[in-house]
């Protein structure tokens, strides 16, 4: 299956820094929500946290890609990035809920 192929034009650049960042996604188009298809690629020069609301969390370093598509019933979700020594890089956030 192409993930990729999944998201539309619901597409986010986010710069990095040392500051940790609160970035909020939805589509308040959408009335019934029942999944959430999220993918996110970049590239970082360090370790960082990477949170998608209080469901899934990693520690992503250097090139990475964080992943989550399943059952979601809200038109919004939070994703907290938290550096752990990563000062510059920039990562693509590519999502869809339906």
């Amino acid at each position: 299956m192409c993930v990729s192929c999944y998201y539309s034009n619901n597409k986010t650049v986010i710069e990095v820094s040392d500051i940790s960042q609160i970035i909020e996604i939805s589509d308040k188009k959408l009335y019934s929500v029942y999944s959430l298809e999220l993918e996110i690629i970049g590239t970082i020069d360090g370790e960082a946290k990477i949170r998608l609301n209080d469901i899934k969390k990693e520690i992503i370093k250097n090139i990475f890609i964080f992943k989550y598509s399943a059952d979601w019933y809200s038109n919004n979700a939070t994703i907290i990035y938290e550096p752990l020594g990563a000062s510059k890089g920039s990562f693509v956030i590519k999502y869809r809920f339906y």
